[in-house]
């Protein structure tokens, strides 16, 4: 009974020197972070526009360049109020086939494409330096404005204009059937332009 009791300690004491010397978890590096949020990503579906245009620019010709990036449905709002929708629809024109190409990001991935005729005048390009949906989710007009809406009841789009300049607006609606607001701000500056 005595050899039992003794090599039954050394056992649990062995294995107190085992996990007491274990290396403890290192922190995450910024690449672990990185693709640990790029899984979440993918396991829910909810993106960033700049997200699912990521996704989307690898099924057109490389110098297609997107006018429209807007959640799936304008009918039928999805979006979260964080700036996140799970359902995209990209729209890029591409100059060398003079051609527009409407992807569809669905649940982080690409779920259907169209290839189509181009606008009668080339769109103007989204302006270098635009806002992504999660930052204009932030906004203060956006933020008070859309206060009290239900998760799942928001859309987020921004479209080029066809102006002389490049600029582009982002359209925020909030609300559910019956009251919902669209909201207007300049893609670039969060600047906001009116209801």
């Amino acid at each position: 009974m005595r050899t039992k009791i003794f090599f039954l300690s050394l056992v649990l004491i062995g294995l107190l020197i085992v996990t007491g010397c274990a290396k403890p978890e290192a922190a995450p590096t910024p690449t672990a972070a990185k693709e640990a949020e790029t899984a979440e990503t993918k396991v829910s579906g909810y993106m960033t526009a700049k997200q699912a245009l990521a996704v989307a620019q690898k099924a057109v010709p490389s110098d297609a360049y997107p006018y429209i990036i807007k959640e799936r449905s304008a009918v039928l709002w999805s979006a979260k109020f964080d700036g996140t929708s799970n359902n995209w629809t990209i729209v890029f024109y591409a100059p060398s086939q003079d051609k527009r190409y409407e992807i569809d990001v669905i649940g982080g991935e690409v779920k259907s494409t169209f290839e189509g005729a181009a606008p009668s005048s080339p769109p103007n390009k989204l302006p270098d330096g635009w806002m992504d949906s999660s930052e204009v989710a932030n906004l203060p007009e956006v933020k008070s404005r859309c206060s009290g809406t239900p998760e799942g009841s928001y859309f987020f789009g921004i479209y080029a204009t066809y102006t002389a300049e490049e600029k582009a607006t982002w359209q925020v609606g909030c609300g559910e059937s019956g009251s919902q607001i669209t909201i207007e701000v300049d893609a670039v500056t969060g600047e906001y332009l009116g209801p």
